[in-house]
Order: structure tokens, then C-alpha cells, then sequence
């Protein structure tokens, strides 16, 4: 147990702050963050670079959670150079129109006079000792898996280069149990498109009105103290749940949230949601929440204005950030 302390006693209160909200899941406990520090120590990562990342997920037939580490395809080439057999990488976008041959782990590629829709990105990885190794990955098959990413609608040629070269990276410079954004359903913040979110209807007993035109808007009124919202308006959280909303697991102080906005949508689904716009106070990060089902009536409930301070414990689902609970934080 004293090793297991040691690792973590390598970062500072504030760092282990950082690195959460930087690379870790909004609820991980000590054990889980322990578990991908040694992690990062054994790939040579930087646990506050954001290029490495530790996800879960639960698993109702298993009925565990299973951890994914990801990192980019940046990341990865990092570890790759880092590696004394590392002798290069080549990559590029294949189209309609092009020429496109591989033989004896060459790749010769003739771009066409006139260049039709992307069909696939190829790369080849040199390491000493090795023959070059290419892979080609087709266009329509990640992009039909990562079409809600706006990323891959601004940038497709990029992303399916990327995606092709983690392939030939992996294969040549393997890390066991990691995975890259480039390849996987899994979003970088910033990365989701409200538009098209893929989550469905949450199961729910909410009687909940009709939330299309919930927004907010500043108010000259001052922020309700704790002492202003009404006894039917306050919710408190169980007993052995209320710490939580205080202290992370490895007793590092939660952070208040700062309310910027607040939308009424729907996803792809149909489903309805708020998405809320917060802000950490002690970083100033901005960052998107949705509250789902009967969340989105304890929201109306506390009447959230502009600037309103609240606490939060989250979840994801099909890599959103989801609300579980919310309450107002202290004045």
C-alpha cells in the first residue's frame, strides 16, 4: 500500500486536480487514478499533457466497469520516436482519381489530375530489424462510426491519414490496452456535435413539462443565497452520497461549477435534454453537461440563473458527460 501512496504522492493537491479533470472520469476513485499513473509511468506519458486518457465504462453482462486507456495518434508517435528501432513514417490520403499500389512493403501513390471523394488513408512504419509495415484504412467505415464528430466532417482526409498511421504504429510499436481518438467512439472535449448526439430516452418517472424553450439569461436580481430557495425546492443528497458532492475519493475538495448557459434539444433519438454550459471556478474551464429525464425537472426546480454556482456528479453515456445529480452550491 505505501508503493501505491508513493505514486501519487508525486503531484501536489493541485495537480491531482488537473490531472482529473484532464484525463481521468469525472467519478474515478484513488484506485482507478493510481491504476493509470503506473500506467503513464510505464508508457513514458504525461498524465497533465491531455494526450492520454483513462475511460470507463459499465458492462451490465459483466457487471463491472471496463477501462480503456486513449491516447492521440500524436501520442503515440511520441512513444514510437521514443524507441531506438523507430526509423519513420509515411502516410497519405488515397481518392478517386488516384493511382494507389503496395508491393514488397513499398507504397507508391500517383495523385489523379482531378481528385474525386476520399476512399481511404495508407501509412508505412520503418523499424530496424523489420520490414516496413503499410495499412490502409477505409474511408466509409470510420467515418459512418464517427459521422457526429465535427472533426471528421471539417477534416476527413486528416483524420482517416491519422487513423491509417495509428494502424501501422500499433502493429510495429505496440502498446497493450491502448487505443487512439482517431480510431474510437470516443470524443476529445469539444468534439461532440449537439446536433447529433447518438444517447436515447434514459429510464425515467418524470412528469416533466414541456422544456423546449428553457434558456436563461442575466438577471440584475442577485444569485438566490441558499437561505432564498424554497424548502420544496431543496434537494438533499443520501446520507453516505453527501460527502461527495465535498471530496473526491481521494479527499482532494470538489470544485463549484459556474452556470454560463443553459439549451432545450433533442437528440437524433428524440430524446430531450438540457445542455449546460459550465464553468470551473478554479480554472475557469468551460465545459458541456446534459441533464436528462427527470434531471431536467430538479433543474427547473432550482430556478438556475446566469452565474449560479452548482455542484455536480456526472456519468457518461455514448461519451457525453451526463448530469446524475445537481444542487446549488453555497453562496
Amino acid at each position: 500500500m505505501k508503493e501505491k501512496t508513493k505514486i501519487t504522492d508525486r503531484y501536489n493537491k493541485e495537480q491531482r486536480i488537473a490531472i482529473k479533470m484532464i484525463s481521468l472520469p469525472n467519478d474515478c476513485t484513488k484506485e482507478e487514478m493510481i491504476m493509470y499513473l503506473y500506467k503513464c509511468e510505464e508508457l513514458n506519458m504525461n498524465p497533465l499533457s491531455g494526450e492520454f486518457i483513462l475511460t470507463k465504462k459499465w458492462s451490465d453482462k459483466n457487471s463491472k466497469y471496463n477501462y480503456s486507456f486513449i491516447t492521440t495518434r500524436d501520442g503515440y508517435l511520441k512513444t514510437a520516436q521514443n524507441d531506438p528501432h523507430y526509423e519513420g513514417i509515411d502516410s497519405g490520403v488515397y481518392c478517386e482519381g488516384d493511382k494507389l499500389s503496395f508491393e514488397n512493403g513499398n507504397v507508391r501513390h500517383v495523385l489523379g489530375s482531378t481528385r474525386g471523394e476520399v476512399i481511404g488513408g495508407w501509412a508505412i512504419v520503418k523499424r530496424k530489424g523489420l520490414l516496413p509495415k503499410t495499412e490502409f484504412a477505409p474511408f466509409k467505415e470510420y467515418y459512418e462510426a464517427n459521422k457526429y464528430k465535427p472533426i471528421w466532417k471539417e477534416m476527413p482526409s486528416a483524420m482517416i491519414k491519422k487513423v491509417a498511421e495509428v494502424a501501422a504504429l500499433r502493429i510495429m510499436f505496440p502498446l497493450t490496452g491502448v487505443y487512439t481518438f482517431e480510431e474510437m467512439d470516443v470524443e476529445k472535449p469539444g468534439d461532440v456535435d449537439h446536433n447529433n448526439i447518438p444517447f436515447n430516452q434514459p429510464k425515467s418517472n418524470s412528469t416533466s413539462k414541456n422544456h423546449a424553450n428553457k434558456k436563461i439569461t442575466a438577471s440584475s436580481k442577485p444569485n438566490p443565497s441558499q437561505e432564498e430557495i424554497s424548502e420544496d425546492s431543496k434537494t438533499e443528497p443520501a446520507d453516505q452520497e453527501s460527502e461527495s458532492y465535498q471530496t473526491n475519493p481521494d479527499g482532494v475538495p470538489k470544485m463549484s461549477y459556474q452556470l454560463k448557459d443553459i439549451k432545450a434539444g433533442s437528440s437524433k433519438n428524440g430524446t430531450p435534454y438540457y445542455l449546460l454550459t459550465l464553468c470551473d471556478d478554479r480554472t475557469n474551464k468551460k465545459g458541456d453537461f446534459y441533464a436528462l429525464g427527470d434531471k431536467m425537472d430538479k433543474i427547473d426546480q432550482l430556478d438556475l440563473r446566469e452565474e449560479s454556482r452548482v455542484h455536480i456528479k456526472t456519468s457518461t453515456n455514448e461519451n457525453c458527460f451526463v448530469i446524475d445529480d445537481i444542487e446549488l452550491a453555497a453562496s
